[in-house]
């Protein structure tokens, strides 16, 4: 408080009569940067709605990542519904890689997945003769899907001299699993994605709703 009487003095504050004004302008000061702080913050925390836009731009993200560090897959794995939309948008702009949908279920606990049709994909990588395969999903939140899709992965012993990389589109900051690609990080899970347009649309296949 000393040297805010100091600063006062200094400018004058006192001379004019308006010290009072001088400890409102400190105080107007304050307030300016706690809203500033708070919007940043409002900004920061994915509140507004992600966009297509925004998808779209993630995704390239992506593409460019691939570019830079010169490794081109054979092929691209589309893991869920989501794989499916950016799995096939990443495969055609690397190159127009052939792309193959590997769908995703959970239990009622959600704690076990069950994948449909990674037998065909296991097919397609033996018959493309398909040495390095990219998974891409749309959003990830712990990596859990990731996690168990190498555990099943490894259960095919074709496939152990394949190389395999793993994207997302959006993963929260929570994500375990060592990703190799991520278009944007979020602070916190979205409540919707541009892709989920109904209600009716479901993000875990066991009719449970997971983020």
């Amino acid at each position: 408080m000393k040297e805010l009487s100091m600063l006062y003095a200094s400018i004058g504050f006192e001379e004019w009569g308006l010290a009072e004004w001088g400890s409102l302008a400190s105080l107007l000061a304050l307030a300016a940067t706690l809203i500033l702080g708070a919007a940043r913050l409002f900004l920061f925390a994915e509140i507004f709605p992600i966009t297509w836009s925004h998808s779209v731009a993630a995704a390239m993200k992506i593409v460019r990542l691939i570019g830079r560090d010169g490794w081109v897959p054979d092929l691209v794995i589309c893991l869920g519904r989501s794989g499916g939309i950016w799995g096939g948008f990443i495969s055609g702009n690397i190159g127009s890689k052939p792309a193959f949908m590997v769908m995703d279920y959970y239990n009622n606990s959600n704690a076990y997945v069950q994948f449909e049709y990674l037998q065909e994909c296991a097919s397609a990588i033996r018959k493309h003769g398909a040495s390095r395969v990219l998974v891409i999903q749309g959003y990830t939140g712990t990596g859990g899907t990731f996690f168990a899709l190498r555990e099943a992965i490894a259960a095919f012993p074709t496939l152990r001299n394949v190389e395999f990389r793993y994207g997302v589109v959006f993963a929260w900051a929570n994500c375990r699993f060592p990703l190799d690609y991520v278009g944007r990080v979020l602070r916190r899970p979205p409540k919707r994605m541009p892709w989920h347009k109904t209600s009716a649309y479901v993000t875990a296949m066991n009719g449970h709703k997971k983020e």
